[in-house]
């Protein structure tokens, strides 16, 4: 089966999938305590016994998240994978407007973030795993999760992730502003609005201390992008079924009549 047709819908609703997934697994295991105690290790701001308290909480978190969280972070992966697949087989045609031009470009760039950030994630959720959670394996995890450079990683692929999700809803919004065909556009300015003001919640969370305040800005950033990414599957399903697929018969593709301002899927990535 060419899945082709179904790139953009199926990676979208992969992404839906993971966030629903983190909302409903994640925080009942008290996720926002792992990350609590992963700030108390640099920031050494708390007290001595509330320190020791924080660091075994966030030991005791890493343990029962990091199942979980490696699958989320696969259905995450596959999700930009089937972007990136959509991304690569888009052309615009020589003639076409450099608006759409610059949409799937910035898809490019979106996705490419994306990848970056879910890897860096996958990588350390896979380190955690190798700890079997004995009382020495537990040991062993403080130790690593002590490390300056754990925390400035997990801060580098939340800021990469946020500008990575603004980058998108530009991308979308581009995408849906110049295919005349389809008739999204109030749902592209909702997307663009809420992955705008997601990813700038998201980074200058990143700047502040775990105080209520930054919490107050992380539940903002989540529930902004996750409705935008609902709308955003939503649109998947009206926008897509919009272009125009080329039809293959033997080694030979053959293409309907298209007008400059539509663009085809084909087997070439953007030039430029």
């Amino acid at each position: 089966m060419d899945v082709r047709p179904f790139t953009l819908r199926i990676g979208l609703s992969l992404q839906l999938l993971a966030f629903l997934l983190f909302n409903t697994i994640v925080w009942p295991l008290r996720g926002h305590k792992f990350i609590q105690g992963l700030s108390a290790f640099v920031q050494k701001s708390y007290s001595s016994s509330d320190f020791t308290d924080a660091v075994e909480e966030a030991v005791e978190r890493a343990v029962d998240l990091r199942a979980p969280v490696l699958v989320i972070l696969l259905v995450m992966l596959g999700g930009a994978i089937f972007l990136a697949a959509f991304q690569a087989y888009l052309h615009t045609g020589e003639k076409a407007n450099k608006g759409m031009a610059a949409g799937g470009k910035l898809l490019g760039y979106a996705v490419t973030l994306d990848l970056l950030a879910t890897t860096g994630a996958l990588v350390f959720w896979g380190t955690i795993v190798k700890f079997a959670g004995g009382e020495a394996d537990k040991e062993l995890m403080q130790l690593f999760l002590s490390s300056g450079e754990v925390y400035t990683a997990y801060f580098t692929a939340f800021v990469i992730r946020s500008v990575s999700v603004i980058i998108y809803g530009v991308s979308f919004f581009l995408l849906e502003w110049n295919c005349p065909d389809t008739t999204g556009m109030p749902l592209a300015w909702t997307i663009a609005t809420c992955y705008k003001l997601a990813g700038v919640c998201g980074l200058i969370n990143a700047m502040l201390p775990l105080l209520s305040a930054s919490f107050g800005l992380y539940m903002a950033m989540l529930a902004l992008y996750g409705l935008g990414l609902l709308v955003a599957t939503l649109w998947s399903y009206l926008y897509e079924p919009s272009l125009i697929i080329p039809k293959f018969k033997g080694d030979d593709m053959l293409v309907e009549n298209t007008t400059t301002s539509t663009m085809m899927m084909t087997p070439m990535p953007i030039v430029g």
